[in-house]
């Protein structure tokens, strides 16, 4: 029987109505997939990227950190001399300060004589050594080592001796754990695996313990299948992971891997709920009319081909867009809202590591890599534009007396300070800003800006001071690239903190100047361990002047330096203060002196020689120690050593001072206040002060033949002293006018050019023989 047309056409519609259903659906099906492949993939390669970047510069960190701490003069040559006594403290210290698993010290034989932390032992250097032998051109390397089943990031770093030979290796472990791979995967939100695969798989990831498996990853690599098919396993697939993988590095037999892995199960079950609402709504669009049917399909097919449009620049990256659209059901609005949600949380993750990767995150200024970008485009566009460094003053020991949380507010409330100036700032290092104004500034308006910097930060339970020491650099005049600004703003922001001066501008000069310290600092050094005839000190008689007797004498170091020549001890003394070694310059000092006593005794020459001693010695709890011990060690009293310290030292730490002052005291030594009336003198706490002799500073001592008011300050000293039972020596004399006044005054001791200049160990010898000839005839 023949069909009606009717019924033709009824079926023919129905079919096209059908056949454009389907077609759509696969159309939908295939473009969403597909986008939600390309998304997920782009998520990847960009978290991949972000996360290589943050290892390389983890590792250039963890390098520099290594070779700032192993770069040590002192370091070098104790494991050049193999001096594991030495080495021990030094290696715990490194240990922490780089807060590795464990360092070890091999030899380049590939044999190991030191190390520090429990596991170093368990690292096998000679399987290795042979391959690092291109560290001598590489400066470093690294690779992975398992270790009680644990991955670890060992740093390779050769140790050269004084003709540029490499003595040793240094290989410093640290630790992949869950915590690190915790860190990653908050910076880039998705899960990261990182396996080890040689005699034994391991495997270290952010996943849940089920699916930290290598058989479940390597299931997940399907998805990254160019074949269409298999993209559609973005949604159909029941692993969840949708995973990319990329190698390492490579040691030995192990085969290092790391794996990010994007959960796709949200999208896939909004995606799938919207696809069987779309079928329903197909099945009853069959049972229309022709007329019905096609408004139907016109209605639905256009928004979908709207959405896939807008699918498909999202999956490109394309935000520029406003994708506005009415669309006649709900699960079409869904699907849009879907898309919507999804390109925002894409561009707000993209936006958030834009912003990390050009941020500091404790103070939320620029980083030192994205300021360098910005400083080379000023140089390459040739604008003029002012420098200015910042730094805390003291930053370390606010952290050692506070704790690191308040240095992180101190650092935290300059930067708000610095901000709020306007310009462009960064954190460079350490507690140092970089900032660049709008305009540049005069030196009057800098100073103004330096006292609004250093207002006391207040927190809930303690005040913080903050002193600043500023360098500005003028650019172009003064460098014309980013790295030599860094380098030139280190100079002079170390010159501010050298000199005190605490602002001052970059000249060439100041360069010159600091690479002077530089070679102060190393050749001290050496010939500290050297023992050289370079070091040397003189001696300075005080005269007693009751008896005319000399019974003390001040030790002062001279320092002749075959290539610098004569250095003043002003000089390398601060210079040592500064550098943080100004006890091993008082050690050397105290131990000649030492020497120098029972020389001076076994010629017939029996004076109590005295020692200056800067704030770090006092305030160290091993000072008292070595003076103790190297007493005992030549069998001598204490009376033979006094120390004379300036009134600049007790104020540092009163208390501690005072009670490290009591132990030297009480155990026999002789204390004087130096330079007494030109620092921080104070009745309240001169009563207190455990000293047996006030030394009057030369400025006032000088001048005391012609000057009436340096008569009334001495005079006046001499009867303080009295009142509070101290002997009083008066620096400076230079004629005999001036003696006799201080004679008649009733001072103890003189010392100055009249008597002596301060004379080598033989002509003091000398001197006093002569001295106690001449006594005898008078």
């Amino acid at each position: 029987m023949k069909q009606t047309l009717h019924n033709k056409i009824f079926k023919m519609v129905a079919a096209l109505v059908l056949l454009t259903t389907l077609v759509l659906l696969m159309v939908v099906w295939s473009n969403t997939s597909k986008s939600i492949y390309l998304n997920l993939d782009n998520q990847l390669k960009v978290s991949q990227t972000v996360i290589a970047r943050e290892l390389v510069n983890r590792n250039d960190k963890i390098e520099r950190s290594v070779k700032v701490l192993f770069d040590d003069t002192m370091f070098k040559l104790s494991v050049i001399e193999r001096d594991n006594t030495s080495l021990a403290p030094m290696l715990a210290t490194y240990q922490d300060i780089l807060d590795s698993a464990f360092i070890v010290l091999v030899k380049p034989s590939g044999e190991p004589f030191m190390h520090s932390g429990k596991l170093a032992t368990k690292l096998r250097p000679s399987a290795i050594v042979n391959n690092i032998a291109g560290l001598a051109s590489a400066g470093a390397i690294t690779n992975l080592e398992i270790i009680d089943n644990t991955i670890f990031w060992v740093m390779w770093l050769p140790i050269y001796d004084g003709q540029g030979q490499i003595t040793a290796y240094s290989a410093s472990g640290f630790a992949i754990a869950n915590n690190f791979l915790q860190g990653i995967k908050q910076l880039v939100g998705i899960d990261v695996s990182f396996t080890v695969q040689g005699e034994q798989t391991i495997v270290v990831s952010t996943l849940p313990a089920n699916k930290q498996n290598i058989d479940y990853l390597e299931s997940s690599l399907l998805n990254n299948n160019d074949n269409f098919l298999l993209k559609l396993n973005t949604i159909t697939n029941k692993n969840s992971l949708f995973s990319r993988k990329f190698p390492i590095v490579e040691s030995g037999n192990n085969k290092t891997f790391m794996y990010l892995s994007a959960d796709s199960t949200l999208v896939k079950n909004k995606f799938l709920s919207l696809q069987i609402s779309f079928a329903l709504i197909c099945a009853l669009a069959i049972g229309l009319t022709m007329l019905l049917g096609r408004v139907l399909a016109k209605q639905i097919t256009r928004p979908l081909e709207y959405i896939t449009r807008y699918a498909v620049k999202i999956s490109k990256g394309d935000y520029t867009d406003k994708f506005e659209l009415n669309t006649p059901t709900l699960e079409l609005d869904q699907l849009l809202c879907a898309f919507k949600a999804m390109e925002q949380s894409v561009k707000e993750r993209e936006s958030e590591i834009v912003f990390q990767a050009q941020h500091d995150m404790l103070t939320r200024l620029y980083n030192r890599n994205y300021i360098k970008e910005l400083i080379d485009k000023n140089f390459s566009e040739q604008k003029c534009f002012q420098a200015v460094g910042i730094n805390i003053l003291g930053f370390r020991g606010i952290n050692d007396v506070f704790g690191y949380q308040y240095g992180d507010i101190c650092l935290q409330e300059l930067a708000h300070r610095v901000s709020k100036l306007g310009g462009t700032s960064a954190r460079l290092t350490g507690g140092e800003i970089l900032w660049i104004p709008e305009a540049a500034l005069s030196l009057d308006q800098i100073k103004t800006i330096k006292q609004d910097l250093e207002r006391e930060i207040t927190t809930e339970s303690i005040s913080l001071p903050m002193k600043t020491a500023i360098g500005i650099i003028e650019c172009p005049q003064d460098t014309e690239n980013s790295e030599d600004l860094f380098r030139r703003m280190n100079i002079v922001i170390d010159e501010a903190q050298a000199s005190r001066k605490l602002l001052i501008k970059f000249d060439s000069s100041l360069e010159k100047r600091y690479l002077r310290r530089l070679a102060i600092i190393n050749k001290l050094k050496n010939a500290l361990q050297s023992n050289s005839n370079e070091l040397s000190l003189h001696y300075q008689p005080k005269l007693s002047l009751q008896t005319n007797k000399v019974l003390h004498a001040e030790a002062l170091v001279r320092w002749e330096d075959s290539e610098l020549g004569f250095i003043s001890p002003e000089e390398f003394i601060n210079i040592a203060e500064h550098a943080g070694f100004i006890t091993s310059v008082t050690q050397w000092v105290l131990t000649r002196a030492v020497l120098d006593f029972i020389s001076f005794k076994e010629q017939g020459v029996n004076v109590c020689l005295a020692v200056n001693i800067s704030a770090q010695d006092l305030l160290s709890d091993s000072f008292m120690q070595f003076a103790d011990e190297l007493l005992a060690q030549h069998e001598l009293d204490h009376n033979a050593i006094s120390f004379e310290l300036t009134e600049g030292v007790i104020v540092r730490e009163p208390e501690k001072a005072i009670d490290h002052m009591l132990r030297l005291r009480n155990a026999g030594f002789h204390l004087a206040i130096d330079d007494f009336g030109t620092g921080y003198s104070s009745l309240s706490y001169l009563a207190k002060l455990p000293v047996n002799i006030l030394k009057i500073d030369r400025c006032f001592v000088m001048p005391l033949a012609t000057q009436a008011g340096e008569q009334a300050i001495c005079k006046s000293v001499i009867q303080l002293a009295k009142s509070f039972n101290m002997q009083v020596v008066a620096e400076g004399v230079e004629d005999a006018i001036s003696q006799q006044m201080l004679t008649d005054w009733g001072c103890e001791y003189a010392q100055g050019y009249h008597i002596s200049r301060p004379i080598s160990a033989q002509n003091f010898i000398n001197w006093m023989h002569e001295h106690e000839n001449a006594a005898i005839l008078i």
